[in-house]
């Protein structure tokens, strides 16, 4: 039971949330226009904080911004899948689930919100340009990618494995990936390297999607798999941008 305290005016009332397989029944939480402070016992009062604020077992506030607040869920939701307990989630963070569901409305907002991988930095994946060797350009940039897709295709397989998001929400949450820059500032490398004259293909768009494919492919067998020593990845990969290289390097004048 949780009591809810309005910042402006002495009305408080009383709140049980009904626990159901680690959520609450009622998927959001409404509330009202004025200011709420969320707090452990029915007396206290208190200001609207920017992170989640709630008492700790010894009345100290206790503050957590989004992002340490979807890290903590992003790792229990990547050990346990959407099955695990928003309660867990809120006593990791040190906070109620009222508050966490004050800040998310929902289980399937948080989890789609923790599961979501931050956008990388384009450019520290595509390296400095010019390159000495485009072949050997080529094959950090992919080596770099394998690394980063590694990296997030657990917690991307987590979000597909739900059973109950449906197509709608999926395509809506997969658009927010950041699949798209990437494959746009590749191309861009690509289409830059073909004027300069390092590489030669008709198509830089296409050329990067598949670049793109081919490395993904690496680390989703590795994630699908018992994963795979460095050295296997990076033989990987040289075998790969040699296939693509046939199609991609300089014609002779």
């Amino acid at each position: 039971m949780i009591a809810i305290t309005t910042a402006d005016a002495s009305v408080s009332a009383s709140v049980t949330l009904t626990q159901r397989g680690g959520m609450a029944s009622d998927e959001r939480m409404a509330v009202s226009n004025h200011p709420l402070t969320y707090s452990s016992t029915p007396s206290s009062r208190g200001s609207p904080a920017k992170g989640c604020a709630s008492a700790d077992p010894v009345g100290r506030p206790r503050t957590i911004d989004d992002e340490e607040l979807l890290r903590v869920a992003r790792e229990l939701f990547r050990r346990g899948g959407h099955a695990a307990a928003t309660r867990d989630i809120a006593s990791a963070a040190g906070i109620s689930q009222g508050v966490l569901f004050q800040r998310f409305g929902s289980k399937e907002d948080l989890f789609l919100r923790a599961m979501t991988p931050e956008a990388p930095d384009v450019d520290a994946l595509l390296g400095p340009y010019p390159p000495r060797s485009a072949k050997a350009d080529l094959r950090r940039v992919a080596e770099r990618l394998v690394v980063f897709f590694a990296s997030t295709l657990p917690t991307l397989l987590q979000v597909l494995a739900h059973p109950d998001l449906g197509a709608s929400r999926l395509k809506k949450w997969h658009a927010k990936l950041p699949f798209p820059p990437i494959l746009h500032g590749l191309a861009a490398r690509l289409r830059r390297m073909d004027s300069d004259g390092l590489i030669a293909t008709p198509n830089p768009e296409a050329a990067a999607q598949m670049l793109l494919a081919a490395v993904h492919s690496v680390a989703l067998l590795e994630a699908m798999t018992e994963g795979a020593s460095a050295e296997h990845r990076a033989a990987k990969v040289v075998s790969l941008v040699e296939v693509l290289w046939v199609g991609l390097g300089p014609r002779p004048v």
